[in-house]
């Protein structure tokens, strides 16, 4: 039974630390969803909170069916990106 209790403490503690370790190194992820959404769907992109240089960019994107589908779909957002690189070269 003590041994039982020790083995369980032991790994309260891994879990506790782990845990610890995670949410400091996951405290400002929501200071990177911005990007993170311009990355995965740049065609949901609000215009008005992107870079200048990126507003024709996304205007474009926003008409181009062929890629809202690919995006929708959920597609690897990072490959559909590579291909229109010249289209869209500040994506």
């Amino acid at each position: 039974m003590l041994n039982e209790q020790k083995c369980e403490h032991k790994i309260f503690d891994e879990y506790a630390s782990t845990l610890d370790y995670l949410t400091e190194d996951f405290k400002d992820f929501d200071e990177h969803t911005p990007a993170m959404n311009l990355e995965f769907e740049p065609h949901l992109e609000d215009i008005s909170t992107v870079l200048t240089e990126q507003q024709m960019e996304l205007l474009d994107l926003g008409e181009d069916s062929i890629l809202k589908a690919l995006f929708d779909a959920k597609k690897d957002s990072i490959e559909i990106l590579k291909k229109c690189t010249v289209e869209y070269p500040c994506l």
